[in-house]
């Protein structure tokens, strides 16, 4: 879709979905000598006006 053709509200939403797909989240573990980071998985596709988004 041509974003020129778009309306104002239409734009806004469609930013916000595609945010929320490439937001990941972690989880950080400390101890006294090394600090870990690990993706949480997200199996749950991501539904809305009639676009699935799998990751």
């Amino acid at each position: 879709m041509d974003s020129t053709k778009m309306n104002d509200a239409m734009q806004k939403q469609m930013m916000e979905m595609m945010k929320k797909q490439f937001q990941k989240t972690y989880t950080l573990t400390f101890d006294k000598s090394s600090s870990l980071y690990q993706q949480e998985a997200d199996i749950e596709p991501q539904v809305g006006d009639g676009f699935v988004f799998w990751e």
